[in-house]
């Protein structure tokens, strides 16, 4: 099978698999695992199984929230005069829930850390994912506009996988539109919604993975030599000689093998479960 058809083929999947999760057949975790266990049921290509998982989202500019993602916000401190101070951090897990979709709740109450302890700011708000009951299905979408000037950064939310694509598509061509989808009041007939974040707000979605035997979360769409960088190796190409990576292939962890003489590894791109040492 060529490339191309084998894309077209897992797109196909991917479509029946969430029509099927729609009507109640399993939960989103277990629509993820199936999607893994595809991917793993014979070799492909890094990138075919980081299709097959998450979709083209790097290519989009939006992410479709799946359960064990988490979301990192960080919002700028301000004091009185305007003057940046310091930064208030709020994590948020993402879970399945029954029937189909996910929720997002929060992990903790948001922390502050200022530059410096003797001066005075104003406590920004906390950020508020909240969505009516029937919003089952979540995207962070970012990047929507031509230039910095026009950044938008923006959480949409939706009653079912369709909406959710037409919304996204909608905001994607005129985010201002977003402000017309605000999760105000009850969900009445209403079938998407949408959450501008603040431009003070950074919202970043993660995947967890295991760094040297410890649970480690790092940001959505990262290779493995950006994820090193994130983790604070500021030469990725130095742990070649003793890298081990494991994904899980058939529903265990197993060892990918590369050539330790070339950097081709660490332009694989990361997924959840993945587990790296050195």
């Amino acid at each position: 099978m060529s490339n191309l058809m084998r894309m077209r083929a897992l797109k196909a999947f991917r479509s029946r698999l969430f029509r099927l999760e729609a009507r109640g057949c399993f939960d989103a975790a277990r629509a993820g695992t199936l999607m893994d266990e595809v991917a793993s049921a014979a070799p492909v290509s890094p990138v075919t199984a980081f299709y097959l998982r998450y979709g083209p989202s790097p290519a989009t500019g939006v992410v479709n929230l799946a359960p064990g993602f988490r979301l990192h916000a960080v919002t700028l401190v301000r004091s009185r005069r305007g003057r940046v101070v310091g930064q208030q951090t709020a994590w948020f897990a993402v879970r399945a829930r029954r029937g189909a979709g996910v929720r997002v709740q929060p992990l903790s109450r948001p922390k502050i850390r200022l530059y410096l302890s003797h001066l005075r700011a104003r406590r920004p708000g906390p950020l508020l994912l909240r969505f009516p009951r029937p919003a089952r299905y979540w995207r962070l979408a970012w990047w929507l506009g031509a230039s910095k000037a026009n950044h938008s950064n923006m959480v949409v939310a939706a009653a079912s996988r369709a909406a959710l694509q037409r919304a996204t598509a909608a905001v994607q061509t005129y985010p201002a539109a977003c402000a017309a989808l605000a999760p105000r009041g009850g969900a009445g007939r209403r079938l998407a919604w949408c959450l501008p974040i603040s431009r003070s707000t950074v919202l970043t979605a993660e995947l967890p993975i295991r760094v040297q035997g410890r649970r480690r979360y790092v940001p959505f769409d990262l290779t493995l030599a950006q994820a090193l960088n994130d983790l604070g190796i500021a030469n990725p190409a130095s742990l070649l000689p003793k890298l081990r990576v494991w994904r899980r292939f058939r529903g265990h962890p197993a060892p990918l093998r590369f050539d330790r003489r070339s950097a081709a590894i660490l332009a694989v791109p990361l997924m959840a479960g993945d587990e790296i040492r050195w």
